[in-house]
């Protein structure tokens, strides 16, 4: 079980680094719509799911419209800023905000949603943040 779960996690950091790359490489080569590149990605991801799901991989869910349009939203958006982040930085900047983001989506969780990170949680992203200081040192 624990090989099965290490390369599961390899695979989404290889899948994620190189999306990553892929998506500096299209925007170097002068595509100038993150934002449409966002769409892209949630259109395949949409299709991609929708297969897993035919062939019986899992058991699909639903929400509640308003729910689904609220997690949709922050998802495109989040996705969108961090494509628009992408076109016009480099990529090195770019992981450096995308990890500076991640307290501040833990207090708006916190404060909007009444929902609270672990202990084990927050003593990751206190050593996340000491890394993302000591980085331009």
């Amino acid at each position: 079980m624990w090989s099965l779960t290490l390369g599961a996690a390899l695979a989404n950091v290889g899948c994620s680094v190189s999306l990553v790359l892929v998506n500096k490489a299209v925007f170097s080569a002068g595509f100038n719509f993150p934002m449409s590149l966002t769409f892209l990605h949630f259109a395949f991801t949409v299709a991609f799911y929708r297969l897993l799901a035919a062939c019986g991989a899992f058991e699909p869910r639903s929400l509640p419209h308003a729910e689904a349009f609220k997690v949709a939203g922050f998802g495109v958006g989040s996705i969108g800023f961090m494509n628009i982040s992408l076109h016009l930085n480099s990529v090195g900047f770019y992981q450096i905000t995308k990890l500076a983001i991640v307290p501040c989506t833990l207090l708006a969780q916190a404060l909007l949603h009444d929902v609270h990170a672990s202990r084990r949680v927050k003593l990751s992203l206190l050593l996340l943040l000491l890394g993302l200081g000591l980085g331009p040192l």
